[in-house]
């Protein structure tokens, strides 16, 4: 979408700003993006999610990309 290759960190005001999303949605947005990047870049000791967890931020994921791929359409 942002034919780049910067990673979703990185991309986040630019992606923010294109998206047609009411300001709710964008702060939603803002923090699932800020949760990835502190699970990811979190050390070993802050790893501690559940399965249910893990499940619900993989279906979130694919909420968020439908949310994506229809505010630009």
């Amino acid at each position: 979408m942002l034919r780049n290759q910067k990673t979703l960190d990185n991309n986040k005001d630019d992606l923010l700003a294109k998206l047609d999303l009411s300001a709710g949605w964008k702060s939603l947005l803002g923090s699932y993006i800020k949760y990835a990047h502190d699970y990811r870049h979190a050390s070993k000791a802050r790893h501690q999610i559940t399965k249910h967890e893990a499940e619900a931020y993989l279906y979130m994921t694919g909420l968020i990309m439908r949310l994506i791929v229809e505010s630009r359409e």
